[in-house]
């Protein structure tokens, strides 16, 4: 449950580090604030999450991730040409990833063109992605999330 964007956040990494030739030249990161405009970037997020199946050990989600690919280039044939390029690449890289019990789905693909100068600089990729059983007891989860709170403890 919520956990999908988790999983394609650092298998883009792993892939980048691998020396994925295109994702070497991206940020990777979740989106926050400060979603940059001025640099080329891959932002990954969780939107939600629905009840696929139901036992009484737990239950199977169905996850819907937005990807965010943006770009710096402020030329309209180059930037396309990146966009494009960029989310084909990791469409693919994201259906070779072996850590979900079935293989990705994308959604859909929009573009986004800036208001100012309607330049195409940043495309959204909704994938659906069926995560494992989120099994119902967790009493490890529930002590270290009491620790966060209280503790401020660092998430690993």
């Amino acid at each position: 449950m919520l956990e999908s964007d988790e999983i394609i956040y650092n298998y883009l990494i792993e892939k980048k580090e691998s020396g994925n030739e295109l994702l070497q030249h991206f940020h990777i990161k979740y989106p926050d604030k400060n979603i940059a405009m001025e640099s080329n970037s891959i932002f990954v997020g969780a939107i939600s999450s629905e009840s696929e199946t139901e036992t009484n050990a737990g239950t199977e989600y169905r996850d819907l991730v937005e990807i965010l690919v943006t770009t710096k280039i402020k030329d309209h044939d180059r930037a396309v040409k990146v966009i494009k390029t960029t989310i084909r690449e990791v469409i693919k890289v994201i259906k070779e990833c072996p850590y979900f019990t079935q293989r990705p789905r994308v959604r859909n693909i929009s573009a986004d063109y800036d208001s100012r100068n309607y330049l195409l600089n940043r495309g959204h990729i909704m994938v659906e992605c069926l995560s494992g059983v989120e099994e119902y007891d967790t009493p490890d989860d529930v002590e270290n999330v009491c620790k966060i709170l209280i503790e401020d403890l660092e998430v690993k």
